[in-house]
């Protein structure tokens, strides 16, 4: 990580408008950028030295990566794999209509591989972010319809994100999002339908299969 240049900066001094760039809320918040500003890790709260080198090494890693896809579409505009890797980039750095394009491609491409569902399962949360949004505005019948529309994107990417896991995490992931979605939309029967699906799987996180069976209680 000799290539790695730290940064410390004052979010309510020198730093606010970078801080409000990247949508920093809390603190400590470490970000790992390239040469060109984009996100490739982020960090928030307090790490253990021994696990904060482990996540430096994700960062450095990521950052290869991110190389070589770029090197890759140059020589191949619709490399299906580099463009999903592509769009989970863009999604991780917010960049919600970029990501989206991108996924189409992979698509087009047949490719059909994990990264595809941690693509659109990233996308199908800048959706859901934006259900919450709406919800805090006072504008009337515009913020329940922004709402709506919003959960319905989130929905459809979560679809695709559960289609395309082949890795336990992110079908959890998937399933466990629509689920929350369903709840939000008020389709019960939907939401304990997917919750069942949880509870089924195996190897899941604890607290994902607490909420399902919280689920099936109502």
């Amino acid at each position: 990580m000799a290539q790695v240049v730290p940064v410390r900066l004052d979010t309510e001094k020198s730093g606010k408008r970078l801080a409000a760039e990247y949508g920093v809320q809390s603190l400590p918040t470490v970000l790992f950028l390239d040469a060109d500003g984009v996100v490739m890790h982020q960090l928030v709260g307090y790490y253990a030295p021994k696990d904060f080198a482990s996540e430096m090494s994700t960062a450095a890693r990521r950052h290869k990566d991110w190389a070589s896809v770029k090197q890759i579409l140059k020589q191949n505009p619709a490399d299906g794999k580099a463009n999903a890797l592509y769009a989970l980039t863009m999604a991780r750095n917010s960049r919600l209509r970029e990501a989206e394009k991108v996924i189409r491609l992979a698509q087009r491409a047949g490719y059909t591989e994990n990264t595809l569902a941690k693509a659109c399962n990233e996308l199908g949360d800048l959706y859901f972010a934006r259900r919450e949004t709406a919800e805090h505005e006072h504008d009337g019948h515009n913020h329940a319809a922004g709402s709506a529309t919003a959960l319905d994107d989130a929905i459809a990417f979560f679809k695709l994100g559960e289609k395309y896991a082949s890795e336990v995490d992110d079908r959890a992931y998937a399933k466990y999002s629509l689920m929350a979605s369903y709840f939000h939309q008020k389709r019960m029967d939907t939401a304990r339908r997917y919750a069942k699906e949880i509870v089924a799987l195996k190897g899941v996180n604890e607290r994902i299969i607490a909420d399902a069976k919280s689920i099936l209680k109502r």
